[in-house]
């Protein structure tokens, strides 16, 4: 009986862990919205507008989100077409750098004697502080992608996604990019 106890405990162990892995949220926040009344069945063909590469700070950044919005979409069904589309895609890129603090301020020890001995015995002093802040740089990115009726001109599906950002993702952000379109895009109707 006491071989299967440990065994039982290490096991409880095991799956008290992966239900924690579970709740962590992975990845980012992805917020979606769809107009009312749209009848998704009548779009079959869409664009990129110009103005979305223009408005990314990085052509790198650019060239990967048009290639995985364009891969994303043609999965769902979608073929591109840039002289009659029913849909227009146009996409935004955010990167923000954070400058936070952590720490806090505690009294220091200042040694006896110096100077300022001889009136140390008169009164107190005010002690000194030492911090113990850090600075850091929190990266936080965001995106979105705004699908609009081509003939219309309104906004009929919006996007959003949110999160912090690694230095891995900044360096190579072809794979990032690429999940987050297709998280983004997710929920986005299939061509049937």
């Amino acid at each position: 009986m006491a071989i299967r106890f440990p065994f039982l405990a290490g096991l409880l162990c095991l799956l008290s862990l992966l239900m924690i892995a579970g709740c962590q949220q992975t990845g980012p926040r992805i917020d979606t919205r769809t107009a009312d009344s749209v009848d998704f069945s009548r779009y079959q063909t869409y664009a990129l507008l110009k103005s979305s590469r223009a408005a990314t700070p990085d052509n790198e950044v650019a060239e990967h989100f048009v290639n995985s919005i364009r891969s994303q979409m043609n999965t769902l069904g979608y073929t591109y077409d840039e002289q009659q589309p029913d849909l227009l895609i146009n996409y935004q890129v955010n990167i923000q750098n954070l400058l936070k603090e952590t720490g806090k301020a505690e009294p220091a020890q200042v040694s006896e004697g110096g100077y300022y001995t001889h009136s140390q015995e008169a009164y107190q002093g005010i002690p000194a502080a030492a911090e113990q802040t850090q600075l850091f740089i929190e990266r936080k990115g965001a995106a979105r992608i705004d699908i609009i009726d081509a003939h219309k001109r309104q906004l009929i599906w919006q996007g959003d996604a949110e999160g912090h950002l690694t230095e891995e993702s900044l360096i190579q952000p072809e794979g990032p990019i690429r999940d987050t379109v297709r998280s983004l895009l997710r929920d986005f109707p299939r061509r049937q």
